[in-house]
């Protein structure tokens, strides 16, 4: 049964999957192209005072993709378990409904989270060739939380999308803009160097509370 659970939700969502793996790939070749032709034209000491003097970030296009990507795969996900009323099938299937929805919701944010690992890695070795390692270091900690935004805002999705009354859902939805405007408080540099535990305590709360709309589902809250 798992495995049928697991290759319906890669049918559903197999192509968006490959497209967010794409799209960044393509963020990442055109940042690295942008910053190559910058140390080509300005120089190598222009920019690293520019860097470090300055505090400019040269990687702020990938801000958003994490986002974005996390919206994307949760909106299809769940949307058609919602309007096409699957997920009240899938919660009576012969699995407590709480591990149904752990399995369908683990299988995606596993997925999720190694394409955003081959993004974090992938920059990082890129900005490698350019940069020392106090800088490389101070690129982690400002694009980590970026990438825990995204996951944050896949659960938030899910959380949002399973509540089953539009009145309590637009609450959820109020609740999730404060989220994940955390993670956008400040664009400085290596802002959330100290808060990092904080960042990824709000990913865990996401997750938990999607058990909360599940729960208000299962006991037959009506959604007028």
């Amino acid at each position: 049964m798992k495995k049928a659970f697991f290759y319906k939700e890669w049918i559903k969502t197999r192509w968006f999957l490959l497209a967010i793996l794409i799209g960044g790939i393509l963020v990442e070749i055109y940042l690295f192209l942008k910053l190559g032709r910058s140390f080509r034209y300005a120089g190598h000491e222009h920019l690293w005072d520019v860097i470090v003097n300055r505090n400019q970030f040269m990687f702020h296009t990938l801000k958003y993709f994490p986002i974005l990507a996390g919206l994307l795969i949760g909106v299809v996900q769940m949307i058609p378990e919602i309007v096409e009323k699957r997920l009240k099938l899938s919660l009576h299937l012969p699995l407590y409904e709480s591990k149904s929805i752990t399995l369908m919701v683990g299988y995606i944010l596993i997925i999720l989270i190694s394409i955003f690992i081959i993004s974090f890695i992938t920059l990082i070795l890129g900005a490698a060739i350019y940069f020392p390692l106090e800088i490389i270091k101070s690129i982690a900690i400002t694009v980590l939380p970026w990438y825990l935004c995204g996951i944050t805002a896949y659960l938030l999705v899910v959380f949002c999308c399973l509540e089953p009354l539009w009145r309590r859902r637009i609450i959820n939805i109020l609740i999730s803009v404060c989220f994940l405007g955390t993670y956008f408080l400040s664009s400085v540099p290596g802002a959330y160097s100290k808060n990092i535990l904080t960042m990824m305590i709000i990913p865990a709360i996401s997750f938990l509370l999607i058990y909360l709309s599940v729960f208000r589902f299962k006991t037959g809250v009506q959604t007028n």
